[in-house]
């Protein structure tokens, strides 16, 4: 009989009292949700350093701001063409709502039988009227929140005789009999020109609105999905929690020649933040690309400094919600979440160290009227010239190639002729959260006989930042040359893939810059060696 579970046990020729019968439901509805609690919301952390879940703090943790849930499919907000209208698919959510505490749904002191994971389906809403948005007022953007929180409702009402123990006599009354968890939804206006309004304690947001100056219906607000599906966790259907925030893969094309100044990405990038994807096609609403020169796409701080010749192309995650799918505009019919995961912004702030995620936080577009800064992961990476202007940059599965090269710092000879320095600057030469720098030197060689032939190789070692001990090297092998008949030189260029150390950080290094020694060994008939540069090509951004 034994079975694991908590089980209410009726013993043989035992009075039945009421009670019993309602608390085996529970034990039944407890048990089931405490496995998918346990599955969905306890925080594990999945690190290379070794893995935990304190699974005490999680029992005794307060209802979330925002509530903590999981989306298992459906509450869709669906924004209602010429309305201030929203509809809401069915759907159901799994809610960390345990009763009684502050915040909560219900007021009543939880129960010892009952789990404080709560599964609701809801059959959402298909009535005009029934939940709306207001129109402008004026004063800038409004950012609105649509939300939603449990609600028990009575599904069935029965006459019963109900035993009266004053009289010893049963008495009919008409009692409940089903009921069922269903979700309550309100729009939370924000305050105009204020940015995205603080997360309220024990509501679960589903949507972000961006309600402009002058709007009298939806047809003119920009929303946003932030469900937390469970679809869309990294690694399903755990909350884990990895030292990465790096992206696994992309495949993106530039055109910055059919529309110049004008630079469009096409294609996807399949990234994770926290525990979520985060990335995917690269588009806005259903334009096909992302235009990274576009004003509307710029972070609201972008400002192009000279020398760090680099931007990036991140996905932002406002007030640290989940998913930030944009939908299609007016009149796209219907309208529904289309496209990738975060609010894509271009930034010439570069990423933290190793893991690419923004730090500091970064201002979303002022477009979107979501003002203030947010954390957010890295989807790529490009150059731009000394005058600010954006260039592309082409990426198949790792490796990104830039269509103008980032120029590197200038040599610093060492041991005579044969042997340069370079030191190359996080976020001003590469990116830092780079796994790989591609990086191509020139050097020009002289004979003292026109038309010398000879032979070289060229190598490459990467320095300890601080103590410039070896970690990494590279060489070219050996190559055939011959100086030209007139000027007596040749100019030589290798171009190699120079590895970083991994989270250099944690491995000692207090120095996250790539320093670089590369030496030349020449046979016979070479006197010089001049005109030596070095330029960054591409870079790995990916794992």
């Amino acid at each position: 009989m034994a079975n694991g579970f908590r089980t209410m046990v009726i013993n043989t020729r035992e009075r039945a009292v009421s009670t019993d019968i309602d608390r085996s439901q529970q034990f039944a509805a407890r048990d089931v949700a405490e496995v998918w609690r346990r599955l969905l919301m306890a925080p594990f952390n999945s690190w290379e350093y070794g893995n935990f879940a304190d699974t005490i703090a999680d029992d005794a943790a307060a209802i979330g701001t925002p509530l903590g849930a999981t989306v298992l499919n459906g509450l869709v907000v669906l924004p209602q063409a010429g309305s201030l209208s929203l509809f809401v698919s069915p759907g159901a959510v799994w809610l960390d709502d345990v009763d009684g505490a502050a915040g909560s749904s219900d007021p009543a002191a939880a129960s010892p039988d009952d789990s404080r994971y709560k599964l609701v389906a809801d059959p959402g809403i298909t009535a005009l009227g029934s939940l709306l948005m207001t129109a402008s007022g004026g004063g800038g953007a409004r950012i609105d929140v649509i939300e939603c929180r449990r609600t028990t409702t009575i599904l069935e009402t029965a006459n019963r005789d109900i035993y009266d123990p004053a009289t010893g006599l049963f008495t009919p009354a008409l009692v409940t009999k089903v009921v069922e968890g269903r979700l309550v939804y309100r729009v939370r206006l924000g305050t105009p020109g204020a940015g995205l309004p603080a997360m309220a304690q024990g509501w679960l947001p589903l949507c972000i609105a961006s309600v402009p100056n002058g709007a009298s219906n939806v047809d003119t607000v920009t929303f946003w999905d932030v469900r937390p599906l469970a679809a869309d966790r990294f690694l399903p259907p755990t909350q884990s929690i990895t030292l990465h925030g790096t992206a696994d893969q992309a495949n993106i094309v530039p055109n910055e020649y059919d529309f110049a100044p004008n630079i469009r990405l096409y294609g996807f990038v399949s990234s994770r933040w926290n525990s979520y994807a985060a990335g995917g096609g690269l588009t806005i609403g259903a334009s096909g690309y992302v235009d990274v020169n576009a004003a509307a796409n710029k972070s609201s701080t972008y400002a192009h400094s000279a020398g760090f010749d680099i931007w990036y192309l991140y996905a932002l995650f406002p007030g640290f919600l989940p998913r930030w799918v944009r939908y299609l505009d007016a009149p796209a019919s219907p309208r529904v979440p289309f496209g990738p995961r975060g609010v894509l912004t271009v930034s010439q702030q570069g990423p933290d160290e190793d893991n690419g995620l923004s730090n500091p936080l970064i201002a979303p577009p002022a477009a979107t009227g979501l003002g203030s800064t947010a954390k957010g992961v890295l989807l790529a990476a490009g150059s731009t010239d000394s005058g600010g202007n954006f260039h592309g940059v082409s990426t198949s599965g790792k490796s990104s190639t830039l269509t103008l090269q980032v120029a590197g710092p200038a040599a610093v000879p060492l041991g005579g002729t044969a042997i340069d320095q370079y030191t190359l600057l996080i976020n001003q030469h590469f990116p830092a959260s780079a796994k790989e720098v591609l990086v191509q030197i020139t050097t020009r060689h002289t004979s003292a006989t026109p038309g010398t032939g000879f032979t070289y190789s060229e190598g490459i070692i990467v320095l300890q930042p601080t103590t410039f001990n070896p970690i990494y090297s590279a060489n070219s092998g050996t190559r055939y040359a011959q100086t030209d008949l007139i000027a007596n030189h040749f100019t030589s260029t290798f171009m190699c893939w120079v590895k970083r150390p991994v989270r250099g950080s944690f491995n000692g290094y207090s120095d996250s810059n790539l320093v670089l020694s590369v030496g030349w060994s020449p046979s016979a008939g070479i006197t010089g060696r001049d005109q030596s540069a070095i330029a960054i090509v591409g870079w790995r951004l990916f794992d």
